[in-house]
Parts: C-alpha cells; sequence; structure tokens
C-alpha cells in the first residue's frame, strides 16, 4: 500500500475518541455497501457446546474467518411431535418407546415402507398407547420426496414437528465384483436420499433434535458393504453440514445391537465372528438407548457408540499382520518379543507360510500344508476355535458359508499366498480337502523351476513370483474367448442372451441324457443347510435351485442361514452339473430323481417345497410328482417365479449372468450345458394342478432387466402372494432374512388355521 500510495499515513483509530455523530454516520456507509453487495457479512460457523476447547484452538490457531457461535442442545417438545423413519422395526420401535419412557414424548409419527401392514405394527402401536403415547403409522418412503412432504404437511399445527429421528436403512451387502448400480442406490436412497430429504424439507421447522442413525460401517470399513459404508458416512458429513449452519445435528454411527431382527438380527455365527474381529460386541438394548441420551445431550457432532472388545482386532492382527488404521490406537498390539512369540506358538497361533516353499515342496506335503491352512482359515471365518472344526471333507456350503465369508476365506487364503483368487472359490471347490488341492495346482504352476522347467529371467525370477500378486498376464487363469462360459458371458454383454441360451441347449442335447431316477449315476444328495435346533415342531424346507448355470444349493446359504435353529433346510442339487453326470431327458426324468432324494431325506417329516425363479418351475413339477407317490409337501413356496413362456426371461437371465461374472467364469463347460439343458426341459411346459397350498413372494424392486429396467412377473396356477423386500436377486442375498421371515410366518398362519395374506389367482 506504501509503494502504491506514497503520503499514505497509517494511525490507530480510537472509537472513544470518535463522535457519536460520526460512528453512526460510519455505520450507515457500510449498511450501504452491505445492502448494495459491495460488501458481505464474514462467515459464521457454529459448533455445539461440547466442542467449545476446538473452537478456541481453531481461533488461537488462526483457522478460523468470521464468528463461531456455540449451540445449547434443547430438550424435545412434550407437545411436539417426534418423527421415527424405520418406525416400525425392531431399532425404530425400541428408540419409539425409550422417547416415551425417559424424555416425555407423547405424539409420534413412525414411517416405514410398509406402513400399517409392518409386522408388529399394531402391537407397537398399542404398546406406545398403554405408555401414554399417541403413535400414528404411516407408509412413506422417505427418500420419495413428495410422500415426504404430503406427510410432514399432516402433522397437526399445534403438535408442531419436535424432533426428527432417521433410522431407516436397507442393506444389500455386495463385494465390490458383484456390486451393481441398482444395488447402491437402493442402499443410499434408504440411507442418504432420505437424510436430506429430511433435512431439505424441514429447513424451516424449529425442531429441538435432527438424528442420523449411521453405522460403524462408515467408520472402520465393513465386507462386502461398499455401497452401505458410504451411504453412511454421507450422514456423518450431513450432520456436520447442519452444525455449521447451527441446526440441531447428531450423528450416532452404531456399532452391533444385540436385536432380533433388523440387520443385527440377520447376522449369523460366521458374521458375528467377523464383527468380532472388528471388535465389535452385540450391545443390549439398554447401553444402547442409554448412549442415545449421550447424543442426545448435544456435546458431539458425531459419536461412534459401540460396545468394543480390543482382544478381537489384537489377535486378527497377530494372526494376519493387518489392523483397520481408525483401531490403531486402540488395539495395536504390543511389539513382540522372544517370549511373547514363544507364547504364541503354544497357544496355536498359525505362522504366515512363504509361498516359495510351499511351492517347493513334494506334491503331498504341499497339499496337506495347505489343507491345513485352509482348515484353519475356515474355522477362523466360522468362529471356531480350532481347525478341527472344520472337517477336510465338509463341504463349505454345509459348514455356514454364504457368499460374504465366501470371500473373506479367499481373501486370507490370497494374503497367505501373495496372489489373486477369485471371489467363488470356497463354492467352485466346495471342500477343504478340494480346495487345497487345487491351491496346491496353481502354486505349482507358478514355480515351474520346481520340475526343472526354463522359465525366462532364471530361477530368481520364477522365485519372485511366488508369494506376490501376479502382474498382468501373469499366474490368473485366462480365457481365450472360446469356451462356452466366455460366449454366453459375451451373449450377455452384448444383448443377445436369447442367441446364448439357445446355444446352450443346442449344445446340451449332444451330452448323455437318463430317462428314469434308476439310470440317473451317483447324484449328490440333499445338502443340510441348516439345524432345527432339536425341535420337532420345526418346519423342513426344500429348496430347489434355479436351472441357470450358476444353479445349486449354495443359492441358499444366507437364507438358511437365517432359519439356522428354527427350521430344518436342505438344498437340491440338479443333475448334470459336475463332469460326468447325465442329464435328464425330460421333466418326469428330473422331479423322479429328486422325489426319490427328498422322501429319503424328510423320512415321513412334514415338509415344505421352495423354489426360486426358474427353480419354481422345477419345484411345481415335483410338488406334483411328490403327490403322486403319497408324499404330498405341505406348502409349495415360489420366490419370485416367471412363467416359462414370459418374454422378458431372456433380458433378465443376461443381467443375472453379468452380475454374477465371477462366478459364472468359475463355471466350466458342464455347468454351462447343464444350465442350457435344464431350461430347454420346460420350453412348453404349463405347470399342472398340484393341491398344495402355494405361496408366492414377489421381490419389492422386481427383477433386473437391461438399461436399468424392473421386470414383474405373473404366475398363473392358483396362489397367495406377499411382498418382502429386495429385488429378484438380493430377495435370497443381503433381503434373506425377511424371505426368510415370510416364509416362516405363512408357514405358521397355515399350521394355526388362520387366514391368507392375499388370496389371488394371477392373470397375465
Amino acid at each position: 500500500m506504501a509503494a502504491e500510495h506514497p503520503g499514505v499515513r497509517y494511525h490507530g483509530l480510537e472509537l472513544p475518541k470518535v463522535a457519536p455523530e460520526r460512528i453512526g454516520a460510519m455505520l450507515a456507509d457500510l449498511l450501504s455497501l452491505f445492502g448494495r453487495g459491495r460488501l458481505r457479512p464474514l462467515p459464521a460457523a457454529c459448533m455445539p457446546v461440547g466442542e467449545i476447547g476446538a473452537g478456541l484452538r481453531r481461533l488461537q490457531l488462526g483457522l478460523n474467518t468470521g464468528k463461531i457461535g456455540l449451540t445449547v442442545p434443547r430438550p424435545l417438545d412434550p407437545g411436539g411431535t417426534v418423527l421415527v423413519t424405520g418406525g416400525t422395526g425392531a431399532l425404530g420401535g425400541l428408540v419409539a418407546e425409550h422417547l416415551v419412557k425417559e424424555h416425555g414424548v407423547r405424539r409420534l409419527l413412525l414411517l416405514s415402507r410398509s406402513g400399517p401392514g409392518a409386522p408388529n405394527a399394531r402391537r407397537l402401536v398399542e404398546d406406545l398407547r398403554a405408555l401414554g403415547a399417541e403413535a400414528r403409522v404411516e407408509a412413506c418412503d422417505a427418500a420419495d420426496r413428495d410422500a415426504l412432504r404430503r406427510v410432514l404437511d399432516s402433522v397437526p399445527g399445534e403438535h408442531p414437528l419436535t424432533g426428527v429421528f432417521h433410522a431407516a436403512a436397507v442393506v444389500d451387502d455386495a463385494t465390490v465384483e458383484a456390486e451393481t448400480p441398482e444395488r447402491s442406490a437402493r442402499v443410499f436412497a434408504a440411507k442418504a436420499e432420505a437424510a436430506w430429504a429430511l433435512h431439505e424439507l424441514t429447513l424451516g421447522t424449529d425442531l429441538a433434535a435432527f438424528v442420523l442413525f449411521s453405522s460403524a460401517a462408515g467408520v472402520l470399513g465393513s465386507a462386502g458393504q461398499g455401497s452401505y459404508a458410504a451411504a453412511n458416512a454421507f450422514l456423518d458429513g450431513l450432520a456436520a453440514h447442519r452444525a455449521a449452519l447451527g441446526l440441531p445435528a447428531v450423528c450416532l454411527a452404531w456399532g452391533l445391537w444385540d436385536v432380533e431382527s433388523g440387520p443385527a438380527g440377520r447376522l449369523g455365527r460366521a458374521d458375528r465372528a467377523r464383527m468380532a474381529r472388528a471388535g465389535l460386541v452385540p450391545m443390549p438394548a439398554e447401553a444402547g438407548t442409554g448412549l442415545l441420551d449421550t447424543g442426545l445431550a448435544g456435546e458431539r457432532t458425531h459419536l461412534v457408540p459401540m460396545l468394543f472388545d480390543p482382544s478381537g482386532p489384537r489377535a486378527h492382527a497377530r494372526r494376519t499382520g493387518a489392523l483397520a488404521p481408525v483401531l490403531g490406537d486402540l488395539a495395536a498390539p504390543a511389539r513382540p518379543r522372544r517370549r511373547t512369540l514363544r507364547a504364541a506358538a503354544r497357544e496355536g497361533v498359525r505362522p504366515r507360510r512363504d509361498p516359495a516353499a510351499l511351492a517347493r515342496l513334494p506334491e503331498d506335503e504341499r497339499r496337506d500344508a495347505l489343507l491345513e491352512a485352509v482348515r484353519g482359515h475356515a474355522a477362523e471365518v466360522l468362529g471356531h476355535g480350532d481347525a478341527a472344526a472344520v472337517s477336510a471333507d465338509a463341504e463349505f456350503l454345509e459348514s455356514g458359508f454364504d457368499s460374504l465369508t465366501a470371500v473373506e476365506l479367499r481373501n486370507r487364503l490370497a494374503s497367505e499366498l501373495g496372489r489373486r483368487l477369485p471371489a467363488g472359490l470356497a463354492f467352485a471347490h466346495p471342500t477343504p480337502e478340494r480346495l487345497a488341492a487345487h491351491l496346491a495346482q496353481v502354486l505349482a504352476a507358478d514355480a515351474p523351476q520346481v520340475r526343472g522347467e526354463a522359465v525366462e529371467g532364471g530361477p530368481e525370477a520364477s522365485a519372485d513370483r511366488v508369494g506376490r500378486p501376479p502382474r498382468e498376464g501373469e499366474g490368473a487363469p485366462s480365457r481365450d474367448g472360446h469356451g462356452l462360459v466366455d460366449l454366453m458371458l459375451r451373449a450377455c454383454r452384448t444383448g443377445r442372451a436369447g442367441d446364448g441360451l439357445r446355444m446352450l441347449e443346442a449344445a446340451a442335447a449332444l451330452r448323455p441324457v437318463f430317462e428314469s431316477a434308476l439310470d440317473a449315476g451317483d447324484v449328490p444328495p440333499p445338502k443340510r443347510l441348516a439345524e432345527a435346533g432339536g425341535s420337532s415342531a420345526a418346519p423342513v424346507l426344500v429348496c430347489v435351485p434355479s436351472l441357470l448355470m450358476n444353479s445349486g444349493p449354495h443359492e441358499y446359504a444366507r437364507f438358511a442361514a437365517a432359519l439356522e435353529g428354527r427350521a430344518e433346510v436342505l438344498g437340491l442339487t440338479h443333475p448334470g452339473f459336475s463332469p460326468g453326470e447325465r442329464l435328464p431327458a425330460a421333466v418326469d426324468a428330473l422331479t423322479e430323481l429328486h422325489a426319490r432324494n427328498v422322501r429319503a431325506a424328510v423320512d415321513g417329516r412334514r415338509f415344505a417345497l421352495v423354489g426360486r425363479s426358474s427353480g419354481a418351475w422345477a419345484a411345481h413339477a415335483l410338488a406334483g410328482q411328490l403327490e403322486s407317490t403319497g408324499v404330498p409337501p405341505e406348502g409349495l413356496v415360489l420366490l419370485d417365479p416367471p412363467m416359462p413362456d414370459d418374454e422378458r426371461l431372456h433380458e433378465v437371465a443376461g443381467r443375472v449372468l453379468l452380475e454374477r461374472e465371477e462366478e459364472m467364469r468359475l463355471g466350466d463347460d458342464a455347468r454351462a450345458t447343464a444350465g442350457g439343458g435344464h431350461l430347454a426341459l420346460f420350453r412348453g411346459w404349463e405347470p399342472g394342478p398340484v393341491a398344495a397350498p402355494a405361496l408366492v413372494l414377489r421381490p419389492e424392486a422386481g427383477a433386473p432387466g437391461a438399461e436399468g429396467r424392473a421386470h414383474r412377473f405373473t404366475w398363473d396356477p392358483p396362489h397367495e402372494e406377499a411382498v418382502t423386500g429386495g429385488d429378484h436377486l438380493t430377495m435370497l442375498e443381503a433381503g434373506a432374512p425377511e424371505t426368510a421371515a415370510a416364509v416362516l410366518r405363512w408357514l405358521a398362519e397355515r399350521t394355526a388355521g388362520e387366514p391368507p395374506h392375499r388370496p389371488c389367482e394371477a392373470v397375465r
């Protein structure tokens, strides 16, 4: 300034020495400048009063421009209305009751997609009424801005909105390879889009509380929950945004609640074991509501309420060397000493193997060492304390594995062996013995110098390949585009799934067939996927998989996990999907074989059949076959079945195969042609009459089609119909617990003689 304006001098201005009239004129000039937009006010930021220390540090370090205001929490107004999304779920109901008991709330607006028709909704309203509160349940998807605006407009003026609790969630677990825009959109809609709509539509409302129920998945990360973690991280950011605007906000990134339903209630033993390795301990309801009160005190914008046990992460870090960075200070293992290492050895902690050394072992020793590793990792994934709990010849599926635990096993083995492995490894090689044999072959192929073969770069270069992930073009098997699986996937990608399926049908016509069950040869018996817990009254569910080339009992793994201890679940395997097996020559040959296996497995007990997608055709035909032999099923449950001549089938099949592309690539020509052969059996087939009562479960989101389309199938035979969460695929994945609950509810109603949900005869 001095260089550009010579002669200008600066001096301090002491306001007490300035005449009041002059100060008034100065302020008037400033107001005029602000009014004309020549000047803008300095920014103002707000922080909860509990974060005053952090605010003062920002001022001290010169990190803030403008003013920092402190917000002081105020209690919920007993005369106002509190809105709870996910209000009819286990967690939403728990929160509603707590607000009534401990915070004096007397009017509640409970939102859920199912509304008053949700299970336990009526009971919840009655329980709240008994506590002195009036609750109204509305069917509303909070992500639907127009529907949410109508609900908010319905809040009476004499009882204005005083608090918002956003507890709704959709969990649609998927590995990165299986993630799709549609699946992510469902997760984000329930969490992020709904939260943003609540934020914008209540900006003009004088709220005392705006509470977002987030998840520790957004803080710690969680296997198979990339979209869920991201959606919850958005909620964390939204709370910070509201706080900066001076609006009430608290985001609670919950750990694991100990409740019987909702996302936490859907966890099986393997899921809980995985969470224990992350330090998450199930939190009783009393502890959770107490931590909710801590959040409502308003001292922090973002809290991570959980019960944490550092022994799990420490043990996991000791075995694998991996520890989530955010847990570093809480669970960092002590620096190892000789005495500690000796103690760890005595405790049976498995040392990491050297892949190069494994590759140099004789074949039998290499296979035995890998079998020990596979069993050990499988036991840890399933929550067992000893590798002996996993038999070498026990199928992973029957041991309790599902898609997520199979991925975790793959990750552990890939880390130990230093190479990429496909996600569906455990289902492609379904026992520890067979998986160990496959890995032994993989290691042997990675170390050709052991057999005296020449390797570019010499022995050192070959040894360098073992123990690290392969570079581009190395290690991982590849296809040249000539296999049937690859051709089928190419057809799906180019919108010619129908041509691809016809190709597989033509190839299947060249395979050997059987005309009756006596000529079928060795076919795997039904696999027990879940135990009934010793209850003789528990239902027996016989599950029939789909007919596509990824067919198998593993389709019902998560469905069965949700029924563990409440029902016995058996999974059938269609013939012809393994090399050397024959295909059925006709539908009657297929159902005769399955009927023989079902009769032997149920052994006189009452049972119901469950069929998914195209497997519903086989389940319906099997019901007729069993009825003709005097062993009728008590019920027939069909999960989103299409009619065989539905013109949309090829489009949906193409989307299904592409969404499972990595799993498909583990298949071989036997699987590909078996899928084509079974689909060909049912061309022109029409479901005949059966005596068994039928329930058709339709997913809320329909079946995935091309370009984001969602298709809704119809089913001609008489049936009852109900709706469950998810889509055609995820109703047996992330939505499996909800699907399982709907099946049990229907079976219980039939046993008790109660009227059905909604009888209908579909018209196509």
